[in-house]
């Protein structure tokens, strides 16, 4: 007589066995918790306090060459950016206090990925997120100089890896939201 007979099942299934397998699933790994809540705290900070440093650094020998990258489009998104964030911590610390996932958070990390993805069509769809700086093209600083062909190809490339990476959020949003209709 195996082991599982003295167990009574219910709906046809053992339960200790069900909860031994949805615990594993539904556990948070918190290190890497704690690690993401680092980085949405530093992107926050660098994207509130300091979105002139994000940019490039033309010459390693002249610290006046860095070139900010960001245009007045994208600090348009920049609030939208923060509330994904905060909401993103909120469930982060919901995590880290549970330590478990729930049908709760799983429905709410389903909105806030949705969330993204609205933010990110509306950044890949609001125009060049790239500002061709006055700055680029100062006279006498030939590392400066940059030419409109140069401002086109940063301004595309910046576009089709937004577009990449809200493809990649619109797919697993959807695989997430097929999961979550299974489970009911």
């Amino acid at each position: 007589m195996s082991s599982q007979s003295s167990v009574p099942a219910i709906n046809g299934a053992v339960p200790h066995r069900t909860a031994h397998v949805s615990g594993r699933r539904d556990r948070i790994w918190v290190t890497g918790l704690v690690i993401s809540v680092c980085f949405q705290i530093a992107l926050l900070v660098l994207l509130n306090a300091y979105p002139e440093r994000i940019g490039v650094l033309i010459s390693a020998d002249d610290p006046a060459s860095f070139v900010p990258l960001l245009g007045p489009e994208f600090r348009l998104a920049v609030p939208w950016l923060n509330a994904w964030l905060g909401l993103a911590l909120a469930l982060s610390f919901v995590h880290l206090s549970t330590r478990r996932w729930t049908s709760t958070t799983r429905w709410a990390d389903l909105g806030l990925n949705a969330f993204g993805c609205a933010i990110l069509w509306h950044m890949a769809t609001a125009g060049p997120l790239v500002a061709a700086s006055p700055a680029w093209t100062t006279a006498g600083r030939p590392l400066l100089q940059v030419g409109p062909a140069v401002v086109s190809v940063l301004t595309l490339s910046f576009e089709v890896g937004l577009w990449v990476i809200f493809g990649i959020a619109v797919l697993t949003t959807g695989l997430k939201f097929l999961k979550l209709l299974a489970s009911l």
